[in-house]
């Protein structure tokens, strides 16, 4: 349950009506999605202010409601209380500082719940968080069965990350934390708000750079997540990052930070050998597709058998057994008689690289052919003064890898085109949709990838 007793001591704090005793099971920022017995958070947004629904929300049976207060709200604030005198309203100044500070103490208290350890494992990176979070749910709830909680969809900015740690509940003892970020100090916020005692980064790439401005500039966001681990574990918290990564490798060495490389694990086809230091484990597993995924993998048994050594073969297991849930990132995606490679969640250059590369791997090992392949790219967004050069790289790659019926979808296609002449261009998935049925009557094998906007996922049903 979410305690609101410590409110007082927040510096978001402004008044309360009610009860502080009051407790609730779930804080609900988003009035549509309220159920009975849930708090009320009025976030303001650009395009609303939840302060609209909290009047209506009162005269329902709502535990918490919680506003933003001024002098000209005071007094619907005091009618709203005397209307409903079993419901604790609280005034703050700031609706987003003080779910940060609620998040926090919810967490403090949670780590101290008696029954044993309790403490959360914090994941960045330029690609794969989503893809990490859930392969490594699955391989810590195998150590510890029904005792894990992780960020749902994609929950990891500041206001994502706080609500999944108020979700934390006694039968919970690890909280697996989804960090995102695409400004400068984000990563550093989150980090601090979750207080993370374990870590992995998955790679530093070309994401954000219309803010980040260059690499050096992401690895030192993304890096934030390694610090904090260090200075809430004096060094011994276990890290996991890619021995390889040209910055990663960089890190400052310390106790509990592995710098996963050759000497760590080895891959073939669809599995990998990977060693604790003792023994070594292998890991098959055909249900996952390209190389950069089984890294993904390795790096979560490494953070796994490092957290629970004596877990070894359950862990092992269920990195052999995992399944990747369906979602809108890296599925393979049966449709009547064609195969659809669906990636339309997110898409930046090094994304897009090795899913091109993973792909035109994976073709060639199921005895395919190119020329049955259709590619749908659509743009790569938030690169900034860059996006026409990584668009147009992009494009180069595709004649490097022998790629040639191509689709570019949005807005950035003419760039994608310069690298690649013989690509067609489409405004929009709408206007892809036209051709789509012809399209899937001429090929047996469809690659798609692009920005979220594009909703090229639109397309498998059509």
């Amino acid at each position: 349950m979410i305690s609101f007793k410590a409110i007082e001591n927040f510096s978001s704090y402004q008044t309360h009506l009610g009860d502080l005793e009051t407790t609730a099971s779930v804080l609900c920022t988003d009035s549509r999605k309220f159920e009975a017995e849930n708090a009320f958070l009025a976030i303001k947004g650009p395009n609303f202010d939840g302060y609209q629904f909290a009047g209506e929300l009162a005269s329902r049976k709502t535990p918490v409601i919680i506003v933003e207060i001024n002098d000209q709200r005071m007094e619907e604030f005091v009618r709203w209380s005397e209307a409903k005198e079993s419901t604790l309203f609280i005034g703050v100044s700031d609706a987003i500082l003080f779910l940060q500070e609620l998040a926090r103490n919810h967490l403090e208290l949670w780590e101290k719940m008696g029954g044993g350890f309790r403490f959360t494992v914090g994941i960045t990176g330029s690609n794969g968080k989503t893809t990490h979070k859930e392969m490594l749910h699955a391989l810590l709830d195998s150590a510890l069965p029904g005792k894990v909680y992780s960020s749902r969809g994609n929950l990891n900015n500041h206001i994502g990350v706080p609500l999944t740690l108020l979700e934390l509940n006694q039968k919970h003892h690890i909280g697996i934390i989804e960090m995102g970020t695409n400004h400068p100090g984000e990563i550093q916020v989150l980090a601090e708000l979750a207080h993370p005692q374990a870590g992995l980064i998955s790679n530093i790439g070309q994401a954000h750079l219309e803010f980040f401005k260059n690499l050096e500039n992401v690895f030192k966001e993304k890096s934030s997540l390694y610090r904090e681990v260090v200075k809430n574990t004096d060094g011994q918290g276990p890290f996991i990052v890619d021995g390889e990564d040209d910055f990663l490798s960089q890190l400052e060495e310390c106790e509990g930070l592995i710098k996963l490389d050759s000497r760590f694990v080895s891959y073939s086809d669809n599995s990998f050998d990977i060693t604790d230091g003792t023994h070594t484990f292998k890991v098959s597993n055909d249900q996952i597709f390209g190389s950069h995924n089984f890294k993904n993998l390795a790096r979560c048994c490494a953070l796994a058998l490092k957290l629970f050594p004596d877990k070894c073969d359950a862990i092992v297991k269920a990195a052999s057994d995992f399944t990747p849930p369906a979602m809108n990132r890296s599925n393979w995606i049966k449709s009547g008689s064609n195969e659809i490679f669906l990636d339309a969640y997110n898409a930046n250059p090094s994304s897009m690289k090795v899913a091109l590369e993973s792909f035109v791997s994976g073709i060639g090992k199921r005895g395919a052919k190119l020329e049955e392949c259709f590619f749908v790219l659509g743009d790569m967004n938030e690169l900034g003064e860059k996006t026409p050069e990584f668009h147009a790289e992009i494009g180069q790659l595709i004649e490097v890898l022998g790629i040639s019926q191509v689709a570019f979808v949005g807005r950035y296609g003419k760039h994608y085109k310069k690298g690649f002449a013989s690509g067609k261009l489409y405004a929009s998935t709408e206007q892809l949709a036209e051709s789509w049925p012809q399209l899937k009557n001429s090929y047996r094998y469809f690659f798609l990838k692009g920005s979220r906007t594009l909703q090229l996922e639109s397309l498998i049903d059509i």
